[in-house]
């Protein structure tokens, strides 16, 4: 079966050079019928060229102004990439137009040479005014680093000789130790006291290194442990001249040096 539609009829009237747009937009619609006006009541439209010559004048303007663009810019512009430029009415021309010539304006001020001179010998004297800034600044600043620095040096300074002095006292008591355990056996006396000898002079070549605030804190320790080193040496000496004397000599000797060495391990 069929069923009717309501439609309606209309008439529409527009500028010739809207007319091809106009009707493309209606028969998009796909349900518009187009048909003559054969209304009697209807007057027919009349020809005139006065808008073509409108439109005509208002493209050659365009034209005109696009090769001036072109000119500025130094690149040719195809209207055939401006998107909707078919559906561009004169009035939207003529606004176009006016903000083109703003904008031809501001390239044309961009592009002269005495405001290209102007702006660099600005942006120079800018640049000048920061690098005379930054000089500054690193002036300042300068004294304040190297102070630092040298602050960093002198700590980097007392923690190598600290650790330095941390592995002799590490290796003369595991000597001291050795000694302790039975200065009897121990069979090269003059090498053994020697190391010791040695390490103590290495740690005093050292010891002057470090800060004064920190040598008076362990001054009385360090002291200490030279006479104890010492002493450990002069005992050892003894005990080695000694060995073919009798066995009651060679046991005094004996517990003095472990009494030694016990004194100066509780010092390590």
């Amino acid at each position: 079966m069929f069923r009717a539609v309501p439609t309606k009829r209309f008439y529409l009237y527009t500028a010739k050079w809207n007319r091809d747009r106009l009707v493309n937009a209606l028969l998009d619609f796909n349900e518009v019928e187009l048909t003559d006006i054969k209304d009697p009541e209807l007057k027919p439209l009349k020809e005139t060229t006065e808008l073509d010559e409108f439109y005509t004048k208002v493209l050659l303007k365009l034209k005109l102004k696009l090769e001036e663009i072109e000119e500025i810019v130094g690149k040719r512009i195809r209207t055939e990439d401006v998107e909707g430029a078919l559906y561009i009415t004169p009035e939207d021309v003529e606004k176009l137009l006016k903000k083109v010539d703003e904008k031809i304006a501001l390239l044309r001020n961009l592009l002269d040479p005495k405001l290209i001179e102007k702006r660099r010998k600005e942006l120079e004297e800018v640049n000048n005014k920061l690098a005379w800034l930054e000089e500054e600044i690193l002036s300042s600043l300068e004294p304040k680093v190297r102070a630092s620095l040298r602050i960093e040096e002198k700590h980097a300074r007392i923690f190598e000789v600290l650790s330095f002095l941390e592995e002799n006292i590490d290796s003369m008591e595991k000597t001291i130790k050795e000694i302790a355990q039975n200065p009897s056996k121990i069979k090269d006396k003059t090498s053994t006291v020697y190391e010791l000898t040695d390490l103590l002079s290495k740690m005093e070549e050292n010891w002057f290194s470090l800060p004064e605030d920190i040598r008076n804190r362990i001054s009385k320790k360090f002291e200490r442990l030279k006479e104890g080193i010492h002493e450990l040496e002069s005992l050892m000496n003894q005990l080695s001249n000694q060995e073919k004397e009798a066995e009651e000599i060679q046991l005094t000797f004996h517990d003095e040096i472990i009494k030694t060495c016990q004194d100066l391990l509780r010092f390590l």
